[in-house]
């Protein structure tokens, strides 16, 4: 299998790095690459995702971070890579829709976990939301803010905010009021948003404020490319979520 890595600045990559540029200095120079390695934790995944996804191919993360959800947690980092370039492992590949984001007709990117839409918890604003099914219709918003969220990035922002863990087969999105006066806590199919708001308001895409909406400003939230997640076993990754949405259980 080809393999492309980009090293991460992150400090707990370093030793991986130097291992890679010692043993596997191939992987650094893949022009055609199958498969998109990752080391790091979930925002280094993120960032590769963003900077890779023309490739169109499965990402594979060994995880270094914190909570690391979309990586693998591996024992020896040179026998996967081994196994990984020689074919010897058969991956789970998760296929999961992103939201593509623009402000008006100009592009913002992609999310892979969620968008928001706020400024700070002691804000508030008057947001508009209708959706494309008209479940939300000049629906009014009056608060702190909006997640919208994958059905991967459920376990994140989402989930802390008191939305629910998604399967990642199912092609809805969770959509949670940030300290508001309406109480939104919905799974909604997989579509397109608009929303917008009375007084300036910053979008922030997977964690990463990407543009600020104006009065007049319409964010669009829309189903966007498909992520491929490759991991060595399925059951670890289901798992790893299932733990997750048993903490808020009693």
């Amino acid at each position: 299998m080809r393999i492309l890595y980009h090293p991460s600045s992150d400090s707990r990559v370093t030793e991986f790095n130097l291992m890679i540029a010692k043993k596997y200095p191939h992987l650094l120079k893949e022009k055609d690459p199958q498969l998109i390695l990752v080391a790091g934790g979930d925002g280094s995944m993120l960032s590769n995702i963003t900077a890779y996804q023309k490739y169109q191919i499965p990402f594979f993360g060994i995880a270094k971070g914190t909570l690391n959800f979309l990586l693998n947690h591996v024992e020896d980092d040179e026998k996967v890579i081994e196994d990984l370039l020689h074919d010897r492992v058969n991956l789970f590949v998760l296929h999961g829709k992103s939201i593509s984001v623009r402000k008006n007709i100009q592009p913002l990117g992609f999310a892979v976990n969620e968008v928001v839409v706020g400024d700070s918890i002691n804000g508030y604003h008057q947001f508009c939301i209708t959706t494309l099914d008209k479940s939300f219709e000049n629906f009014i918003l009056l608060g702190a803010g909006l997640c919208v969220s994958t059905a991967i990035g459920s376990t994140g922002y989402n989930f802390n905010n008191g939305g629910p863990v998604i399967p990642t087969n199912e092609n809805v999105w969770a959509m949670t009021d940030i300290v508001c006066n309406r109480n939104i806590n919905d799974l909604i199919s997989a579509q397109e948003i608009m929303i917008n708001s009375k007084s300036s308001v910053n979008v922030f895409i997977d964690g990463q404020k990407s543009a600020t909406l104006h009065q007049r400003d319409v964010l669009h939230l829309e189903t966007g490319p498909t992520i491929e997640l490759a991991f060595l076993s399925k059951d670890q990754f289901i798992k790893q979520r299932i733990e997750l949405s048993h903490r808020s259980r009693g």
